[in-house]
């Protein structure tokens, strides 16, 4: 776990936790601003910005791991795994990176974003490009891809 901030103030008011839960670990990220530390245009004007902490976690697993993600309020980067997964972000950008030879049966879906896939590789799913599935190899494994508020990029 790796976080950075433009000051030790607001460093301090980060805390990672990584806590076993029944059948895996839950890691949290909380950044505890203030309200005056949030940026409004109207009262502070052109120029000037609250920068918050930045918490970047990095997770070397091995490819063939069933997994399940859930992100609130971050982005999430995903390459190479090759077991079943499923991977949800509310308020973030979600990019996966297809593994080579896998066998995954793939479904990727936004509510309110956009959905960035390989064609012709993927098949819409609706005609407001909402999902697309697609199916690699043998298709044995599912791999299903979702995002709230936020951009599903596969590559």
């Amino acid at each position: 776990i790796q976080t950075r901030a433009d000051t030790k103030e607001k460093l301090s008011r980060v805390s990672p936790k990584l806590a076993p839960i029944s059948r895996g670990y839950r890691l949290e990220i909380v950044e505890n601003y203030l309200p005056q530390d949030a940026y409004d245009y109207r009262r502070d004007g052109p120029g000037k910005m609250f920068l918050p902490a930045l918490t970047t976690l990095t997770i070397r697993l091995p490819k063939t791991l069933t997994l399940k993600v859930q992100s609130h309020n971050g982005d999430l980067t995903l390459s190479q795994l090759i077991g079943a997964l499923d991977i949800t972000t509310f308020n973030g950008t979600l990019n996966f990176a297809l593994a080579r030879d896998s066998h995954q049966r793939l479904i990727a879906h936004t509510f309110n974003g956009k959905l960035l896939v390989p064609e012709p590789l993927f098949t819409w799913q609706s005609e407001r490009r909402q999902e697309a599935t697609a199916r690699l190899g043998r298709g044995d494994v599912t791999v299903r891809l979702d995002s709230f508020n936020g951009t599903v990029c596969v590559k």
